[in-house]
């Protein structure tokens, strides 16, 4: 499995919510295993060279399946990835903000977050990850009402979120998330 759109929509929303909520502009990127961009969402009044960054941060994350915090430190001279972000067109972040996101210990898309200074990328990346966790923590549950291999939209993951908001109103907006997120990764 790799992330998939709706999946994505969702994640962006999550990371949306929370940059709004901390009060910084940020720019948003997902992609799938292969680094490839799936989304993008640049918030008003974000820094224009946050949204180069944060395609690279998810593409790093992705490429080279680990947080682009563990390619600095690797990426040092004497270390084993020394000198690599020079290669790669300069896609290779070696600092905060990109994360890969795992399923079945099988790295299937990475997230790029920049925009605030490295604290609040950091942030932000944490809050999208912990909500992706709470996803994958709901899928078995999840599998046990919807019919494995169903095909999602970004429009039928909306609906869903919706019927969840109006069946179930006391579940906070994380928990509504985080239940269609579990559903959409059946």
């Amino acid at each position: 499995m790799s992330l998939n759109l709706p999946l994505c929509t969702l994640l962006t929303e999550v990371a949306e919510a929370r940059a709004t909520a901390m009060g910084v502009a940020m720019v948003i990127a997902l992609a799938d295993e292969h680094g490839e961009l799936i989304t993008f969402a640049r918030m008003a009044e974000a820094l224009p060279a946050s949204t180069e960054i944060a395609v690279a941060k998810a593409y790093t994350a992705a490429a080279l399946r680990m947080p682009t915090e563990q390619v600095g430190v690797l990426a040092q001279p004497g270390e084993a990835l020394y000198g690599i972000q020079d290669s790669m067109q300069r896609r290779i972040v070696t600092f905060g903000g990109g994360r890969p996101l795992c399923l079945a210990e099988k790295v299937i898309g990475a997230i790029g977050i920049s925009g605030g200074n490295l604290a609040e990328d950091l942030t932000l990346v944490d809050a999208v990850v912990t909500a992706f966790k709470a996803m994958k923590a709901l899928r078995g549950a999840a599998a046990t009402v919807v019919c494995p291999g169903m095909a999602w939209t970004t429009a039928a993951g909306r609906r869903l979120g919706r019927i969840l908001r109006d069946q179930l109103p006391q579940l906070g907006e994380e928990a509504i998330r985080a239940l269609t997120g579990a559903i959409l990764l059946v």
